[in-house]
């Protein structure tokens, strides 16, 4: 037994017609063409065979536009199967439609709908494409449309047109398209109004609403239900209707109409700058006040009111001083301890006070910007007028601007005038009579609400359609229902009456209350989304004719009117009055139908009045079915069985097990440097002796020798000079300032030795490495060896580098002999120059070092993508299967040979590649092709179909949402979990796991921490930086950043091992937050702990990433060479890793070691399982938002080849204990019930189910 979870209320919620089948996302074949669209103006609807073979006059295309805004048409062209150039000054609404027909004034006469034209040359009957071009012919929209394959055939001659079921979708898909259902389509409007809601909502009936009633207490008859009873003899009155009390107990506080904010007309909108305002006056003037232009300061006028003052505008300077405006307001009209009023104020500049009925009540505030407020008005109301008095003063000594602006939040219950009913009585007899007038070809929805105090019968002539707490309930407050859906039956065109009898509970003293609505909702039905009758079955057209017919939908449907003809012309046959129950089938034959179709011609079914097509299929040359396991497709049947249930043989043991679509890549690698090995013998902080006196050596002064005399030549350590800034952190002997030197020296003298016992290959170099500011000659046993920013050409004491330097930063390498070595002793010598006898600072250190080749250099590796493709099958069955003559059809084609079979358990690989697949998978068996056509990397469907070409299996796959994304060219397969579940769920399918063919490996590189020239890159923080290109795990371990790694070998990452598990390191973002990465044993040696490192995102420069502060925050120098190594292992995803320090220091991308080959093809798939558990789709829950006390439906289709055994729904209530419901099963789907919640509440739930093993 597994159990299987499912959670989430923010899936993506499918529309009915994807539910229906519309098809398979767009395909997107590798190595296409692309054509890349604007997709704003779109092709929505074409009629391109209205009615049969030869009537082009009444074709027509229609476009949509897709923005919010209007599109300019003008000089946009119709091409290619049709042609149109727009006139001038055309345009297209935003979200409208726009009609070009072949005879527009003929097409308008039709349809009542403007139309563009003509449209030269005729619509294909047999599909073409017609293309939308702008003005600078730029591809808009295409429509590559067909009558066979998957397109619609009831679009094809039956008068119905070829209509987008989705007009925000794409044109060149068929899985985009249906057939609009309605003979002559749907021009001007929405194709499919069913799915966007309500056509219409009336209200029959509205609370408050005049009744006829009878309350004297005697028993009526059945006849006064009825719509002609006369009930002129009765009392009439307005609801609600009460006995034994004054008022309803569902009366709800209104605002308070007579109270106006600042700024209101008589009818709420605000006033214009300028206007006299009628409700607001000066209270010592009893002039009106003026609405006024706000101040730009202040708080904007708005539709709830406006400024007021004695100007226009608020830019107006008035007087400095006190004022006073009032305004008042009655409320004699409502019930007075229900009035609650608070004032919203603002002002310039100070409110003093706010008095209500001469009583102040202590109330101030200043502010113009916004209001401030509440302020409450609950102390000196009076049951009748009012008067409130706002006090303010506009400060200042002189004239300035000035201004009130009040809004109030003010609400009470009305006085109620309700129609008093007898108390002596225990029965009342109610009727209201309304009209109705039903629209064609909807669905019809009525909706009663009501207030019933205690009990009620509601009849619709004469038929009851509700009971409200009947047979009689124990006295209670009138109860509120809403949202009853009555039955509509008895619902007739014209004069209608809703008759109601309600009761008491506990005879003549009880209280009683009465008042009700109603409503009718009328939602147009679609036939050709929703169909009911649908053609199930025909012969071959060599066979006697025969049309069989099945109801699919749940109710009886009676077929009178409906019709079976080739076209919307033809007379075909139509059926007298025949019920057809829900499931049952009909079958008509040549006899009946009057007419005999041949080969290729369609046969439709219209519903009554041939207003709509219910269905049509093309007649074959073989028997058709529809089958009921393939969503109703039409496949081809064992054996005719007309009048009875489809029949087919198909083989559901052989699955598609494995896909590879999208083989990894070939990535483009920089070239990797040789791995070197170096033998220091001179670096950065050798011991140098060296001169910086004014002494004018000669020109062939390094082929001397010299030696400290503590006058000329001195001793220090490297590297030398003079620095203020940054560099001065390095040096470790300092030289003179010289600018302080005079006369000036430009030339600096520096000289060391070394022994070399010449044990090196021949094979084997020097590198030398400088730190100079400005520029340098370098000596090698008196030969010079190299020189840095100087000219060529003789050097003496005098001489200038050529440039000046900023910052000195690490130069080299430069490649060098060894036969400039002597063995034994050597002299390596080096005089620096500054650019200008006004230099302020100089620096300088040399590195020399013998080189060997440990591993030669890789080259460059050039990005280029795998053509591998293939298809594993699978036999999950108990039995040999023949699969010779079966195919691989929709997105590559193949035939599999006569004779091949595929034993239980067994295996058979079909590629594009068979020999390239045996050599990436020696000892493969069973493998086919190769195979036409390509797999999309994105999405695509595979369909397997038996020798009968029926499907077997089919699976559509998608490389991201649920579906894995790794098999999308990041190394790893899809593979099918469990074989005996549904594979065309996603939850079926896991990519491939490959990181049992990988190993670690030892990654390392040097360089120097030299920002890259003309960069101003950031160096606040001292950090070491690793993260992937991409989606992706690896392992990683000994992450080791080192400072001299020759010399000192100063390690600057702590707990680089991980022994210590993530202290010292931030994993942040796509590498961290979601926190799957984490310090795990190291598969090869349990041990150890390495990082195991989960990408779900690409590195970035701030974050995204795996980052860690350098050992005391130390920093990284240019003077310096440094050494990045670690150990990494691919697990999966992206075999990108780059490495720097922060900002963008010593960057480096490896691509890691992948396997050349992946998936398992022909033998188990590496994420198999025995049992998966059950798989899910649809989860849904209804209504989306729902309101205070209302509970939410929660369904979803969950599947196991087990069965399932339960299904329970689990829900938190803002995040407090989780809760379960048992789920049951309705129409296929597991459904429960969330119990309603207050208001503001938070629902999280999620779906959990067993299997049956």
């Amino acid at each position: 037994m597994r159990r299987f979870e499912y959670s989430g209320s923010y899936a993506r919620q499918r529309s009915s017609r994807e539910r229906r089948g519309f098809g398979a996302l767009p395909r997107l074949e590798q190595l296409e063409p692309r054509l890349v669209l604007d997709s704003t103006v779109v092709f929505n609807e074409v009629m391109y065979n209205p009615s049969g073979e030869g009537n082009g006059q009444q074709e027509w295309v229609e476009l949509f536009n897709q923005l919010a805004v209007d599109v300019d048409l003008s000089e946009w062209t119709l091409g290619d199967g049709v042609s149109f150039e727009f006139p001038e000054g055309t345009t297209i609404g935003g979200g409208q439609y726009l009609i070009v027909a072949s005879d527009p004034e003929n097409f308008t006469q039709q349809t009542d709908v403007a139309a563009l034209g003509p449209l030269q040359r005729r619509l294909s009957n047999a599909g073409e494409t017609i293309e939308l071009r702008d003005n600078s012919q730029r591809l808009m929209d295409y429509l590559p449309y067909d009558d066979d394959g998957n397109w619609p055939v009831v679009a094809d001659g039956s008068g119905a047109s070829l209509a987008k079921a989705d007009p925000m979708s794409g044109s060149r898909l068929v899985e985009n398209w249906g057939h609009s259902g309605r003979v002559g389509g749907t021009p001007g409007s929405e194709n499919f109004p069913a799915l966007g809601g309500i056509v219409r909502r009336t209200q029959l009936i509205e609370f408050g609403s005049g009744w006829s009633f009878h309350d004297s207490g005697t028993d009526l008859d059945d006849s006064w239900r009825e719509l002609n009873f006369d009930d002129q003899s009765w009392g009439v009155g307005e609801a609600p209707f009460t006995s034994h009390r004054e008022n309803s107990d569902y009366r709800k506080a209104e605002s308070i109409v007579t109270l106006f904010n600042t700024g209101l007309a008589d009818d709420g909108s605000p006033l214009s700058p300028g206007d006299a305002d009628p409700h607001w006056f000066d209270t010592a003037t009893n002039e009106p006040m003026t609405a006024m232009l706000n101040h730009p300061a202040w708080l904007s006028n708005d539709a709830s009111g406006t400024w007021i003052g004695t100007r226009g505008t608020g830019v107006t300077n008035v007087p400095a001083g006190d004022y006073s405006f009032s305004t008042q307001f009655d409320l004699s009209a409502y019930e007075f301890e229900t009035v609650s009023i608070a004032a919203l104020v603002a002002v310039d500049d100070g409110m003093q006070d706010i008095v209500l009925n001469g009583q102040s009540l202590g109330i101030n505030s200043s502010g113009f910007s916004d209001f401030n407020g509440p302020f409450p008005l609950d102390s000196g109301l009076l049951p009748g007028m009012n008067t409130i008095e706002v006090r303010f003063s506009n400060g200042g000594t002189s004239s300035n601007p000035s201004g009130l602006r009040v809004k109030f939040d003010a609400t009470a219950i009305p006085l109620e005038d309700n129609t008093p009913l007898s108390d002596e009585t225990i029965t009342y007899y109610l009727r209201r009579e309304f009209e109705f007038a039903p629209a064609s070809d909807v669905e019809t929805v009525l909706t009663l609400d009501a207030i019933v105090d205690d009990g009620a019968m509601f009849y619709l002539n004469g038929v009851e359609v509700h009971r409200q707490n009947l047979p009689a309930v124990e006295k209670s407050p009138a109860d509120l229902v809403r949202g009853v859906q009555l039955s509509t039956e008895a619902l007739s065109s014209g004069a209608n009456i809703l008759a109601v009898e309600v009761h008491k509970a506990n005879g003549l003293l009880d209280d009683m209350e009465f008042d009700a609505a109603l409503a009718v909702a009328e939602t147009p039905i679609s036939p050709a989304l929703s169909p009911k009758i649908r053609i199930n079955e025909l012969p071959a057209a060599d066979e006697a004719v025969w049309v069989e017919l099945i109801n699919d939908g749940q109710e009886s449907v009676d077929l009178a009117g409906v019709t079976i003809a080739t076209s919307a012309v033809d007379e075909g046959f139509t059926f007298p009055t025949t019920t057809l129950e829900s499931g049952a089938i009909i079958v008509d034959d040549a006899v009946q139908l009057g007419f005999a179709p041949e080969e290729g011609q369609r046969i439709f079914v219209y519903g009554p009045g041939r207003s709509f097509v219910m269905d049509g299929q093309r007649l074959s040359d073989r028997l058709q079915g529809r089958s009921a396991d393939h969503d109703g497709r039409w496949l081809y049947p064992s054996e005719a069985t007309p009048g009875l249930a489809n029949q087919f043989e198909i083989e559901t043991e052989i699955v598609i097990n494995e896909i590879q679509y999208h083989a990894r890549p070939q990535l483009a690698e920089a070239e990797i440097p040789p791995r070197l090995k170096f033998s220091q013998f001179v670096g950065f902080d050798s011991t140098w002796i060296y001169d910086q006196t004014r002494r004018r050596r000669p020109t062939d002064w390094h082929l001397e020798t010299f030696a400290v005399d503590d006058r000329t030549w001195f001793e220090g350590e490297g590297p030398f000079g003079y620095e203020r800034g940054a560099a001065a952190a390095m040096i470790r002997t300092q030289l003179d300032n010289p600018r302080t030197r005079n006369p000036r020296v430009t030339a600096f003298y520096f000289q060391t030795q070394f022994e070399y016992d010449g044990g090196q290959s021949e094979d084997s170099f020097l590198h030398l490495n400088h730190l100079v500011d400005d520029g340098a000659v370098f000596y090698l046993n008196g030969a010079e060896v190299g020189r840095f920013n100087l000219d060529e050409g003789p050097v003496n004491h005098s001489t200038l580098a050529s440039r000046s330097v900023g910052d000195a930063s690490r130069e080299g390498p430069i490649e060098l002999s060894i036969d400039h070595l002597n063995v034994g002793n050597n002299v390596f010598s080096a005089v620096m120059y500054q650019s200008s006898s006004s230099s302020s600072d100089m620096i300088f250190a040399a590195e020399l070092s013998i080189v060997d080749v440990v591993e030669d250099a890789i080259p460059p590796v050039p990005y280029v993508e795998s053509d591998e493709e293939w298809i594993e099958l699978h036999n999950r069955g108990n039995k040999v299967v023949d699969v010779g003559a079966w195919t691989l059809d929709d997105a590559i084609q193949y035939e599999i040979p006569m004779g091949t079979t595929i034993d239980p358990g067994g295996y058979l690989v079909l590629a594009n590649d068979v020999d390239q697949l045996r050599q990436r998978h020696p000892g493969l068996q069973q493998v086919l092709g190769p195979f036409a056509g390509q797999l999309a990397n994105g999405s695509d469907r595979i369909v397997l179909r038996d020798q009968e070409g029926n499907p077997t299996d089919e699976v559509t796959y998608y490389d991201g949402g649920v579906w894995s994304g790794l098999a999308d060219g990041q190394g790893s397969t899809l593979e099918l979990r469990d074989p005996r579940s549904d594979n065309r769920n996603a939850q079926a399918w896991s990519a491939s796991d490959e990181s049992e063919k990988t190993s670690w490996q030892h990654i390392s590189y040097r360089g120097s921490a030299g920002d890259f020239p003309g960069s101003n890159d950031p160096s606040r923080w001292n950090e070491f930086i690793f993260g992937l290109l991409g989606v992706g795990e690896i392992l990683i371990d000994d992450v080791s950043l080192v400072g001299d790694p020759d010399g000192q070998a100063i390690q600057f990452v702590e707990n680089g091992t991980f022994d210590l598990g993530v202290d010292g390191f931030r994993l942040l973002g796509t590498h961290g937050i979601h926190g799957l990465s984490r310090v795990v044993p190291d598969p090869d040696d349990p041990g150890n702990p390495v990082l195991h490192l989960v990408s779900t995102g690409s590195t970035e420069h701030m974050s995204n990433h795996v980052e860690t502060t350098f050992v005391d925050d130390q920093t990284m120098t240019s003077a310096f060479l440094y050494e990045v190594s670690y150990r990494a292992k691919w697990i999966n995803g992206s075999g990108q890793i780059h490495t720097r320090s922060y900002f963008n220091q010593m960057p480096s991308t490896r691509v890691l070691d992948v396997p050349e080959s992946s998936g398992t093809p022909g033998r188990r798939n590496s994420s198999y399982v025995a049992n998966a558990g059950p798989t899910y789709e649809n989860l849904r829950h209804y209504p989306v938002l729902p309101l205070p006390g209302e509970s939410v439906r929660v369904s979803i289709h969950a599947a196991d080849a087990d069965g399932i055994q339960q299904a329970r729904l689990w829900y938190s209530v803002d995040e407090q204990e989780w809760q379960q419901v048992a789920m049951i099963v309705v129409e296929g789907e597991y459904v429960a019930e969330i119990p309603s919640q207050s208001a503001g509440a938070t629902v999280q739930f999620y779906v959990e189910a067993t299997d049956g093993l």
